[in-house]
């Protein structure tokens, strides 16, 4: 499995992991409150964009031959009036997405993976 960075040709794999996901999601929502609407697909997919692009963020895929069987999203907090005045971390920051395929989990040591958000936060 290789790890590698962002690239817009897997555009659709990305959107295929995010609905896998928030299937999920829904499936474990005892509450019944999170839906699927339409517009799911673009719209998650061009607000993660947005945020990657607004806040130092990056994007990793798993590939597997061929395949492109998890994702992981992350972006660079951005600093308040507060956090200037009363904290010293130079870098915090949040994983938005984290996708693996169900096909593909508990099978590989995912650790690698994971480890690529921590170098930019």
């Amino acid at each position: 499995m290789q790890i590698i960075e962002y690239d817009p040709k897997y555009d659709e794999n990305i959107k295929e992991l995010l609905i896998e996901l928030h299937n999920y999601l829904i499936d474990i929502d005892n509450w019944h409150a999170l839906v699927m609407k339409p517009e799911f697909k673009e719209g998650t997919f061009n607000m993660d964009l947005r945020k990657v692009k607004n806040q130092e963020g990056k994007i990793y895929l798993a590939k597997d031959e061929e395949n492109i069987v998890g994702l992981i999203i992350c972006i660079v907090d951005e600093k308040d009036e507060e956090d200037i005045l009363t904290n010293d971390c130079a870098r915090t920051g949040v994983v938005l997405e984290l996708v693996v395929n169900y096909k593909y989990r508990g099978k590989r040591n995912w650790k690698n993976f994971t480890t690529k958000s921590r170098r930019i936060l």
